[in-house]
């Protein structure tokens, strides 16, 4: 269980700082400091949804759903990298930022559930 919130917690670190890096890299630097915003809001959201939906005491329950977390959250962070290479930015930063931020949202939202169940466990 250590390995689990370690892994994800780590996750979550390298996850917050690409977004940072690419945030002040694609878009202006001042962008940048939306990616904390955004890990906050991910992290939140994957708690509450915790919250709501409580597994109890099922390890093996919980165990399912935390692979399939990781690996939508991977999914997801897979389809922003390629959306980010391959769609040219068009019209104002702001409307772009926005998308991004929607579709980093997503899968710091996953890991968030899956740190949340970690520690209630």
């Amino acid at each position: 269980m250590v390995l689990l919130v370690a892994g994800t917690a780590g996750a979550i670190l390298f996850t917050e700082i690409v977004l940072t890096r690419l945030l002040s890299v694609l878009l202006f630097y001042h962008y940048s400091f939306l990616a904390v915003s955004i890990a906050l809001f991910g992290l939140a959201w994957g708690g509450l949804l915790a919250a709501r939906r409580p597994l109890g005491d099922d390890v093996e329950a919980f165990a399912g759903l935390t692979w399939r977390r990781l690996l939508g959250a991977a999914a997801a962070l897979l389809v922003l990298m390629l959306l980010l290479a391959t769609v040219p930015p068009v019209g104002p930063d702001g409307g772009r930022a926005l998308a991004v931020a929607v579709l980093a949202g997503v899968p710091l939202m996953l890991l968030g559930e899956v740190l949340a169940r970690a520690l209630a466990l």
